[in-house]
């Protein structure tokens, strides 16, 4: 699991406009697709918007089909205020680990 805080400026520019946070979270999510994975075929498993501790939050989780089924949560935690990002990215192999990840999260504060 990897989690990293940044401060972009480019959340000041996104910030109140959900169109814009989604536009964000995808290109986020492309940025930080593992190039050894991006060709092989996945199932979106699970894709949220909502809030954590007061705080806009967007993940999605996807499936690969490897021989071995490897799940992989990205997740931006937006603090609008300060314009700070919060990245999550968990890849496991466990069926339950959607469980992990978003108790992971509800832990994060600003």
């Amino acid at each position: 699991m990897l989690i990293v805080s940044v401060y972009d400026t480019y959340m000041q520019a996104v910030s109140g406009s959900e169109k814009k946070s989604m536009k964000y979270f995808e290109e986020a999510w492309d940025e930080w697709q593992d190039e050894d994975l991006k060709d092989i075929p996945y199932v979106e498993i699970k894709k949220k918007k909502m809030k954590v501790n007061g705080n806009p939050f967007y993940m999605k989780s996807v499936r690969y089909e490897t021989e071995q089924p490897i799940t992989w949560h990205f997740g931006l935690l937006l603090h609008v205020q300060t314009s700070k990002c919060c990245v999550i990215s968990s890849t496991q192999v466990e069926d339950d680990s959607i469980n992990d990840f978003m108790k992971l999260v509800e832990t994060i504060r600003f």
